[in-house]
């Protein structure tokens, strides 16, 4: 139900061209609520764009995850 919920708050806060700067650690939440995503490792953005973008500049494929750009950009699970 909360996804529900703030799926569409996030949908009226689109239709007003309003931007949120929305915080998760969970990468396919991420990848359904947002057009642009930031991965940060120590503190600095290594990689932002949509998710394919992300897949493409970390070398991977428009099948794979995020959970995969994320661990081949920071090194590491």
């Amino acid at each position: 139900r909360e996804i529900e919920r703030n799926s569409s708050e996030l949908k009226f806060i689109e239709e007003e061209k309003k931007t949120v700067l929305y915080t998760t650690h969970q990468l396919e939440e991420a990848e359904n609520f947002s057009k642009r995503i930031g991965i940060l490792s120590g503190g600095r953005i290594v990689l932002e764009g949509d998710p394919l973008t992300l897949r493409q500049r970390a070398g991977l494929n428009a099948t794979d995850s995020l959970l995969d750009v994320f661990e081949k950009v920071t090194h590491g699970p």
